[in-house]
């Protein structure tokens, strides 16, 4: 959920090994990453997106508190995630190869030059 303090939709660039952190502790409880598996821009057909299935698991559990979700990036690749209880809400996080570092903005919004600047294009598989 947008607000002053946050970016809607953005392109997150990460370094290999870097985790990020989403904030879950919106009183509805719907408001948590789901991996958008279908996406065109995700470029690892091998990404393991269990952690995001439990997640979604251990919200609807009804005796547990969850804040925060942390996921460390250790493949290289592009993913896109949707906000469960908005799929139009996307965050495309950008992993870099090992030998690489991200630019000094890490986040930007969602636009065609972002995309283009990032390194991030539709998967042609």
């Amino acid at each position: 959920i947008a607000n002053e303090h946050t970016l809607a939709n953005p392109i997150v660039c990460v370094n290999n090994g870097q985790s990020v952190m989403w904030d879950v502790s919106h009183a509805s409880r719907r408001h948590y990453p789901v991996y958008y598996k279908d996406n065109l821009l995700n470029t690892n057909p091998a990404f393991d997106y269990t952690a995001f299935r439990s997640l979604a698991d251990n919200m609807r559990a009804p005796n547990l508190t969850i804040n925060a979700f942390i996921f460390p990036f250790t493949q290289e690749g592009i993913y896109a995630f949707h906000d469960n209880a908005n799929i139009f809400a996307i965050t495309i996080i950008r992993v870099v190869n090992v030998n690489e570092r991200c630019p000094d903005t890490n986040f930007r919004a969602i636009t065609e030059g972002s995309l283009v600047s990032g390194g991030v294009d539709r998967n042609k598989d």
